[in-house]
């Protein structure tokens, strides 16, 4: 029997769904299935390693398709500092992680990063204006002990 056929032998239903409608409905959940992929696959932020040591700085980073490992000593690195985002600054590149981690929490890891690759000597600052942050104040930077001074560059 048809759906049209059934619609007439079934009064109490004939206004409550047409093949319209149930066309319709299927291209909402096939659309909703798209975005959800799409989403999980484009989705900002990703699993960030952070291995740090006297010394030392490992990186393990995975961002939607890019996964990327990096490895620093302290003497290649100019600064760390807090502003949207942890940036690791090595003086030819920057590398942008935990973007959508909260903010004491990207604070705490900068300020064990910068001591533990610096030591005690390490310099930390708070509201540094610096023409490299996103508003151009970094929230939080940490530097080497001899770079005192270089925050502005």
């Amino acid at each position: 029997m048809a759906f049209s056929q059934y619609r007439q032998s079934h009064p109490d239903v004939a206004g409550m769904l047409s093949i319209r409608d149930l066309y319709g409905f299927s291209a909402t959940i096939f659309a909703m299935g798209v975005f959800i992929a799409l989403g999980s696959r484009l989705a900002p932020g990703g699993e960030t390693i952070i291995d740090v040591s006297t010394g030392r700085l490992m990186i393990d980073h995975c961002e939607g398709q890019q996964h990327d490992i990096r490895q620093y000593t302290a003497s290649q690195l100019k600064r760390i500092w807090v502003d949207r985002m942890i940036v690791i600054d090595d003086g030819s590149d920057r590398l942008k992680i935990m973007t959508y981690a909260a903010p004491s929490l990207r604070n705490a890891a900068v300020e064990v990063m910068g001591t533990l690759l610096w030591g005690d000597g390490a310099v930390v600052r708070r509201r540094a204006p610096n023409n490299l942050a996103y508003c151009g104040v970094m929230l939080l930077v940490v530097e080497p002990p001899e770079r005192v001074g270089g925050a502005g560059s």
